[in-house]
């Protein structure tokens, strides 16, 4: 079976039994078991770098996203909330160019700011494997926070965990024009990825932080092994500039 349809199988499989699904979550639910993905939007239509730094009139671009096909969206934006959002904004642009050179058409990504709402985000967080099944690519916006923060590793390990391959991820490191000391280049994003510890990487919400490392110990691999997948497997990946 083709990696595309293998991933919607999975995703749909686990979204369709709807005794085990919170009543929260049955819209998304019924939509993965219906081969859709949350609303995903085109590159061009971020606007400005306000979206990817959170400000509130950001929610006025959930007007354009529209709902797409599982295993359709070209990518899904990995990023640290803390990283410059100006920086997040120029590399993204800049992927979105090399993208319409190379297949005449916009990409269409899944990015959280944008693609869920905002002020109702806990109870969506337990879909993120069927937003992250639902993408070709994770383009991973590597700045200086990236491998500190929690939620961006796991979501590269979700991804992977979901049938994505580590070619499928793909490391943005985030420059400026006139480079600084904050700047991260291909080779420091591998080398933060070669020192990572799990347990000291950190979630905006504490509780996060217990019930993410409670989910990576109990996984049967434990938190050796997680760090060992991010110290060699996405040091790798995150050598590969994209």
């Amino acid at each position: 079976m083709p990696l595309r349809s293998q991933r919607s199988s999975a995703c749909s499989s686990a979204a369709a039994d709807n005794a085990q699904v919170p009543p929260e979550l049955a819209p998304t639910a019924a939509r993965a078991s219906a081969g859709t993905c949350e609303p995903v939007m085109h590159v061009h239509e971020l606007g400005s770098g306000t979206a990817l730094a959170g400000q509130p009139e950001a929610q006025a671009a959930l007007r354009v996203a529209a709902r797409a096909q599982l295993g359709t969206v070209d990518a899904f934006i990995s990023h640290s909330w803390h990283d410059d959002a100006q920086q997040k904004f120029d590399a993204v642009q800049a992927w979105r160019a090399r993208f319409v050179n190379a297949h005449g058409r916009e990409p269409t990504v899944w990015f959280d700011a944008l693609c869920i709402d905002q002020d109702n985000v806990q109870p969506q967080l337990a879909s993120l494997p069927i937003y992250l099944a639902g993408c070709k690519t994770v383009l991973a916006l590597a700045g200086p926070t990236y491998f500190q923060r929690l939620w961006c590793v796991l979501e590269l390990h979700i991804f992977h965990q979901m049938g994505g391959s580590i070619e499928q991820i793909h490391f943005v490191p985030l420059e400026t024009v006139a480079p600084t000391a904050g700047d991260v280049g291909a080779e420091e994003a591998a080398n933060e990825a070669a020192v990572f510890d799990v347990r000291c990487a950190v979630a905006t919400d504490p509780l996060d932080e217990l019930r993410l490392l409670a989910v990576i110990e109990g996984s049967g691999e434990g938190i050796a092994a997680f760090n060992s997948w991010v110290r060699t497997t996405l040091m790798s990946a995150a050598k590969v500039r994209h």
